[in-house]
């Protein structure tokens, strides 16, 4: 970092004032913008003042993360042979190229992470980058922002410690000090949505992961398989009476008294009946969107009726975690396939 700041980003007398001025009005906020947060690695911010005119339009964290980023793909043979081995003088070439493709920008803008894959794109093997390449042919036109994030996923893939959340990826591409978050926030997810629908990437959880092509193929062969309702609500009920609520007795606190109670999941009953019951509402019900409606049918019953949160995720996740182990007892029951096994095993 310090190389590359020497050799690179050197400041006139009239920069070096303007930047003064800039982080004078920033420096508050300059604390929590680079700040990565869900349990990520930590990243260098901007020590001070002089550090910070120093290093304009790179916040500090892209040194550290871009050699990461660019040695971890090396690893996993990402490069053309005569490019296998990138160091010092290949980071300052990116940087440099970042560096011109911004002069024309005003004071104010930084240099987002996205932008570092243009320096390698050239270095890249061409499997390595070929769903970059399509994106950039199928939706660059329609939704340009989508590809940067799908750039930005790329470079962080192999990066152990990073995760790369809609927060994180929010930081990677933070292209001016006075951005709207909200906004901002609402692009990515957005993005993100149409990345991981067009499977160009995988979500799990709240972190988001760039697909290979061979990963990719996967993850379509996944989600094409069908799932019969039966065995989603059959892994909800283990989900809801093995984990959530595993008690079979309600407590009279009063008498110290047990009474047995019906488990209902979505108002059909699991196991035997008892006068009491507890009905669980599941996102998989027509019936979670309407509470009303839930308390009128119970209010003649013996009944706790315990209604979930609506969540579109939580159903998208229940069907993706079914598909998945399909896939792979049926990829367990065929011929071995070393490589496709390694990834059955990471989803």
């Amino acid at each position: 970092a310090e190389v590359i700041q020497r050799r690179l980003l050197a400041k006139t007398e009239e920069g070096t004032i303007t930047l003064g001025n800039l982080f004078d009005r920033e420096e508050n906020n300059l604390k929590t913008l680079f700040d990565f947060a869900d349990g990520s690695i930590k990243l260098k911010n901007y020590r001070d003042r002089d550090h910070f005119v120093a290093s304009y339009p790179f916040p500090p964290y892209q040194y550290t993360l871009f050699q990461m980023a660019i040695m971890s793909l090396s690893q996993h043979n990402a490069f053309e042979g005569k490019h296998s081995s990138v160091g010092e003088r290949s980071m300052l070439g990116v940087f440099q190229e970042v560096a011109k493709k911004l002069k024309d920008h005003p004071v104010r803008g930084l240099a987002t992470f996205d932008l570092m894959f243009e320096g390698i794109r050239t270095a890249l093997k061409s499997s390595a980058q070929q769903s970059i390449q399509i994106a950039e042919k199928e939706i660059q036109d329609i939704d340009p922002f989508a590809v940067r994030v799908l750039k930005a996923l790329f470079l962080v893939k192999y990066v152990k410690g990073f995760k790369p959340s809609v927060r994180n990826i929010g930081i990677l591409l933070l292209s001016e000090f006075e951005a709207d978050q909200t906004g901002q926030r609402r692009k990515i997810e957005e993005a993100l949505s149409r990345l991981e629908r067009e499977t160009y990437i995988q979500r799990n959880g709240e972190v988001y992961e760039f697909l290979t092509n061979e990963e990719k193929d996967v993850e379509a062969e996944i989600k094409a398989l069908d799932i019969d309702p039966s065995e989603l609500s059959k892994e909800l009920e283990t989900l809801a009476f093995d984990t959530i609520l595993r008690h079979r007795k309600i407590k009279h606190l009063a008498t110290n008294s047990e009474y047995a109670f019906t488990r209902k999941l979505d108002d059909h009953a699991v196991g035997r009946e008892y006068e009491l019951a507890i009905n669980l509402v599941s996102p998989l019900s027509d019936e979670v969107e309407s509470p009303d409606g839930i308390r009128m049918k119970t209010m003649s019953r013996e009944e706790l009726a315990v209604a979930m949160k609506p969540d579109a995720n939580f159903v998208r996740d229940l069907i993706l975690f079914k598909q998945t182990d399909t896939c792979i007892r049926q990829s367990r029951s065929g011929s071995p396939q070393p490589g496709r096994e390694r990834i059955d095993a990471e989803q």
